[in-house]
């Protein structure tokens, strides 16, 4: 994100002094009113800098909130799927020694399995929220609205969190698999 900004701004000030320089070339003034507006320019150009900082600190708590829940969910996946290979093995054990699973083994199964179904399918209703709600944020930054960012990234950061509780939810219920 600072590279960006960063870019974007240097960028911008490459294609001023550009501008800068052609409308100065056919200038018939003898310098003292073009320095002028070059001195202006400059002053707009770390205006625009400045802000660009100011705007970086002001939304940094969100966005390495959103880093955190990011790191936090990759390293649930991770635990779930390892759980979930554990779970599917211990679940072939069982119906290998179908004798020694009781009715009500048989039904904990049942209600785990439909409990990670259900999760699963709840974690794949949210597939693209934080895409478009990163499209979003692309908008509202080009358009310069705080306001709109901040509501982006505070949607961005309760979907992760959404996912971060059903994911929780999966590895207590396979670990409930792995005790049966």
């Amino acid at each position: 994100m600072k590279k960006t900004i960063a870019l974007i701004l240097i960028t911008a000030f490459i294609l001023s002094f550009g501008t800068l320089a052609y409308a100065q070339s056919g200038s018939t003034d003898n310098g003292s009113g073009g320095n002028a507006s070059v001195e202006q320019q400059v002053g707009d150009v770390q205006q625009k800098i400045q802000a660009g900082k100011d705007l970086k600190d002001q939304m940094e708590p969100q966005t390495n909130r959103i880093r955190n829940n990011r790191t936090e969910i990759l390293g649930l996946r991770n635990e779930v799927q390892a759980a979930h290979q554990e779970a599917v093995m211990h679940i072939q054990q069982l119906r290998q020694n179908q004798d020694c699973l009781t009715d009500e083994q048989v039904e904990a199964l049942r209600l785990c399995l439909q409990t990670l179904q259900q999760n699963r399918l709840q974690i794949c209703e949210t597939v693209g929220d934080i895409q478009s709600e990163g499209l979003k944020l692309r908008q509202a930054r080009r358009e310069q609205n705080t306001e709109q960012m901040q509501a982006c990234l505070e949607n961005m950061a309760a979907v992760q969190e959404a996912r971060i509780k059903l994911l929780e939810a999966s590895l207590e219920d396979i670990n409930d698999i792995l005790d049966i």
